[in-house]
């Protein structure tokens, strides 16, 4: 920040802070995400596409676990924590 103005520099400084208490302020008035509802035949699913646990610990069935967690996981939706 070498030549440029000391007004200038504090504005560029502070803008972050002001950012920060905009999403802060946002966040205190945001609802509460709603519970996850697992889908009833996800049991089944999970069963259908083998052991995903031991896929996991396992280097040859790594793929194909990704694969199938691909496939249970509809969408992931990121909500603040209360």
């Amino acid at each position: 920040m070498a030549g440029v103005p000391a007004e200038q520099a504090r504005d560029e400084m502070m803008a972050p802070d002001g950012r920060r208490r905009e999403i802060e302020a946002a966040l205190s008035i945001a609802r509460a995400a709603d519970p996850v509802l697992f889908h009833p035949s996800m049991a089944a699913t999970h069963l259908a596409r083998g052991a995903l646990a031991s896929g996991l610990t396992e280097p040859g069935g790594m793929e194909e676990t990704k694969e199938a967690l691909r496939g249970l996981i509809e969408k992931i939706v990121p909500a603040p924590d209360p």
